[in-house]
């Protein structure tokens, strides 16, 4: 009988489905966020983390970021097109983990109001230009979508060709300049030429523009009937996925950039000047004269900048805050 019942409570103790350990504990990460004085609390800011785990806002109280598993993290907030720098946390079993964090200052590179800055589209359901030169574009047509964090009308999506105009400036036609936002485009749409943000005049060559060819990213800058001209052949976009992009043109570099790695570089050829197109910039389908050779695309808009200079590599990989 003793052999008899050791057996049967082996036989239980390795029963499948049976755990005897404690449950696995899940653990907050909590703080606030500060402005750039390190005093003043800030509400409405919105705080994320990477690897990606939840994305919250702050109140009163700051921020929770609740049932985070256990890993190493970096802990950042945005607000008003400034952002924090990263603060790495480790979370484990124990108590909670705080990390208080403190956005850029008004002068530090990715602020809306930064010297630099031409233009700046949050895409919150409108065209409102939030930078300093207040550029606003009119929605001919298109629709709210959610952002890359999944929060409603944060983003513009176009659907067969959303097209946004702002009134012709020649902030526009700077030369160098820089361009940079984040895209979706949600199902696989490999086909012809789709120019989606620039402001471009066919045939004259004067312009600049990011382009899907046949599925893949590319940017050009050009004038005098393409005497001087950039074109850079960039990688097949992702497909169901926020990628962010960043072009930028001078006379002595060009780049593009998709979510933080270099593609191509190099200086455009011939004579390098601003463009003179009339066209006003646009961000949706840019049209062309050649209407014929321009395919429309499903494509999800949000932050896009336009900056009066070209960005060194650092500056634009700062820029990729997934």
């Amino acid at each position: 009988m003793r052999y008899l019942f050791v057996m049967m409570w082996s036989v239980l103790a390795i029963l499948p489905g049976c755990d005897w350990g404690p449950d696995p504990q899940r653990i907050s990460i909590r703080g606030r966020v500060f402005d750039s004085d390190g005093r003043t609390l800030i509400t409405g800011a919105q705080v994320s983390t990477v690897p990606p785990t939840s994305v919250v806002i702050t109140g009163e109280d700051g921020y929770v970021l609740e049932d985070i598993p256990e890993g190493e993290y970096v802990v950042k907030a945005s607000y008003n097109g400034r952002t924090s720098p990263g603060v790495t946390v480790a979370v484990g079993v124990g108590s909670d983990v705080a990390a208080d964090l403190v956005l850029a200052s008004s002068t530090d590179h990715g602020d809306t109001m930064h010297a630099d800055l031409i233009a700046f589209y949050r895409l919150d359901g409108d065209g409102l230009d939030a930078g300093p030169n207040a550029l606003h574009a009119s929605v001919v047509y298109g629709q709210a979508a959610r952002n890359r964090y999944g929060a409603a009308r944060k983003a513009m999506a176009m659907v067969n060709g959303l097209l946004m105009d702002v009134e012709p400036s020649s902030a526009f036609s700077a030369f160098p300049i820089t361009v940079e936002g984040w895209f979706y485009i949600p199902k696989d749409q490999r086909h012809g030429y789709t120019p989606f943000l620039g402001k471009y005049v066919h045939p004259s060559g004067e312009g600049w523009d990011l382009f899907l060819e046949n599925g893949r990213l590319n940017c050009s800058y050009h004038t005098n009937s393409w005497a001087a001209y950039q074109r850079i052949d960039g990688p097949l976009t992702p497909i169901g996925e926020w990628f962010h992009v960043v072009a930028s043109w001078s006379d002595t570099t060009v780049f593009l950039m998709v979510n933080g790695r270099v593609h191509v570089d190099g200086p455009i050829a011939g004579e390098n000047r601003p463009t003179t197109s009339e066209a006003p910039f646009r961000l949706g389908n840019v049209p062309s004269t050649m209407p014929e050779s321009i395919t429309t695309i499903d494509m999800i808009m949000d932050d896009v900048r336009i900056y009066r200079r070209a960005l060194s590599l650092q500056e634009a990989r700062q820029l990729y805050v997934p």
